[in-house]
């Protein structure tokens, strides 16, 4: 066995210091001595084998926590058991979500492996406790300014509200784990704040919130090199959301070869809501099965970080954002299954590149707001988002454009794409408005574009007149 460095080390085992191992008394004193133990010798494991129950733990430098299949760490249901010391969620107003099971800081060759189960034990009925006036619902682990992290094999299921905050830390590699994050609300997969050096292989997420998120709370801490391969998305909310915490810039996220399956408000949202600059996202080779949104991109004013004052945020920029190669299959109904681009008025997005992309979208249950009344569809402003984030919802009509539609974008470039609908409403397949340049061609040994051949025969792909 081998700590997170690569180098084999000595083995300490949480029972040598006194934990029971039973699941059903704390064990929190004992594991932790064998953490800090291993971590006085320079490192090495702190091998798990049975079922343990424990409060707060924290992460030290060289600690390779290793669960053997079958081995289970059961977070305790017990707010009071979770030390209030464990840094702090960075949304705004969400103070609920504070306190964590697993922690680290400052560490270094860190890693959590083996092929056994850390259970959050973060079930509704369970948390927030009755008694706790605070509403505390803990994170399962959050990582500060840690370097090289490691995570493998391992079930991570039932936290009680995110899964695993990392924040401001470099080299983070995570492969074939499973996240099941569906027993509380807010139940985040991987959140990387301020991160760089990201690679996520070959994991499966089912989250009641966002499976995973690219963001900035902080000025001192852009993101970047965000590598997000083989692994399949299922949420309620979002598959992979880049930004909202925005303060620094994020730049260089690619997702590839992944799927996502029955996403409710958003396959990939991209959106600069307090600053910072979000440029160089590709997607490509992925494949979304009845998702709401292959993309959903915004430009909004919003404070969203605890560190933010009451000021109005300047306005950041997303820029050289690429679907390729992306199949998108049986959308969900819902007011817009459309990819979705929107600036604001003055500011208008960079630029957006889809090529090789087949969207074949269902009919929409609600009515289309007419293209003579676009002007009616309320923009992101200040004024209009009200507090709130600056989500679809928000505009409670269905946009027209039956798979794409962009308002307020700089270039808008369609290449080899497939639009298509399975409907008869006479909608364009793509709506622009205020789109500086639209260029629909065809690829370099590809196929033309086509764009949503209604059942007469005609082409619909067109932009609105009112486009310069």
């Amino acid at each position: 066995m081998t700590a997170a460095s690569g180098t084999v080390g000595p083995i300490h085992r949480p029972e040598d210091y006194g934990a029971a191992g039973t699941g059903r008394h704390l064990d929190t004193a004992a594991i932790q001595a064998a953490i800090d133990a291993c971590w006085r010798v320079g490192g090495g494991v702190v091998h798990l084998t049975r079922r343990y129950l424990s409060g707060t733990l924290r992460l030290k430098s060289g600690v390779n926590l290793h669960l053997d299949e079958g081995a289970v760490l059961l977070a305790s249901t017990q707010i009071a058991d979770y030390s209030p010391d464990t840094h702090r969620n960075m949304y705004r107003g969400e103070p609920h979500m504070d306190r964590c099971f697993i922690y680290a800081e400052d560490a270094r060759s860190i890693s959590i492996t083996g092929s056994g189960t850390i259970d959050g034990q973060g079930h509704r009925s369970v948390f927030p406790n009755a008694e706790d006036p605070d509403r505390n619902r803990p994170m399962m682990i959050r990582l500060l300014r840690c370097t090289d992290v490691t995570a493998s094999g391992v079930r991570l299921v039932n936290a009680a509200s995110w899964t695993a905050a990392f924040l401001y830390c470099q080299r983070v590699s995570i492969t074939g784990i499973s996240i099941s994050a569906i027993a509380n609300d807010n139940g985040d997969g991987l959140d990387f704040d301020g991160c760089t050096d990201v690679f996520v292989r070959r994991c499966e997420f089912v989250t009641s919130d966002d499976c995973v998120c690219v963001q900035t709370s902080s000025t001192t801490y852009p993101s970047g090199n965000i590598r997000l391969e083989d692994c399949t998305f299922t949420s309620a909310w979002a598959g992979v959301r880049i930004g909202l915490l925005s303060r620094a810039d994020i730049t260089g996220v690619t997702i590839e070869q992944c799927t996502f399956r029955g996403i409710g408000d958003g396959a990939v949202k991209i959106q600069s809501c307090e600053g910072g600059d979000i440029s160089d996202v590709l997607v490509t080779k992925c494949e979304l099965v009845d998702c709401v949104r292959p993309l959903f991109a915004t430009l909004t004013q919003q404070p969203v970080s605890t560190e933010y004052g009451a000021d109005v945020p300047p306005i950041g920029q997303i820029d050289r954002i690429r679907f390729d190669d992306v199949k998108v299959r049986d959308p969900a109904p819902s007011l817009s299954s459309a990819i979705f681009l929107s600036g604001l008025p003055g500011h208008r997005l960079g630029r957006f590149s889809f090529e090789g992309v087949v969207i074949f979208a269902s009919a929409s249950p609600a009515p289309r707001v007419e293209a003579s009344s676009v002007a009616q569809i309320p923009e992101f402003t200040t004024e209009v988002l009200n507090g709130w984030w600056p989500e679809y919802r928000l505009l409670e009509v269905s946009v027209p454009g039956g798979a794409l539609f962009a308002r307020h974008v700089e270039e808008l470039r369609i290449a080899a794409c497939d639009f298509l609908r399975s409907d008869t409403s006479g909608d364009a397949a793509l709506f622009a408005s205020d789109v500086a340049e639209v260029s629909i061609n065809s690829a370099p040994g590809k196929t033309g574009t086509r764009c949503g051949e209604a059942s007469d025969g005609r082409s619909d792909c067109r932009p609105d007149s009112t486009s310069p």
